[in-house]
């Protein structure tokens, strides 16, 4: 059980990374726009 749960944890950690690693990338792709609009 102890394991179970503690996949199911890292599971969790893991896609909450690559969501977190996605949104960056969005912000990054979103700002690198609206920097070369001004440039």
């Amino acid at each position: 059980a102890g394991y179970a749960s503690r996949g199911y944890v890292m599971q969790n950690v893991i896609s909450f990374w690559s969501s977190v690693f996605l949104l960056r990338s969005e912000v990054v792709k979103q700002l690198s726009s609206v920097m070369a609009s001004f440039l």
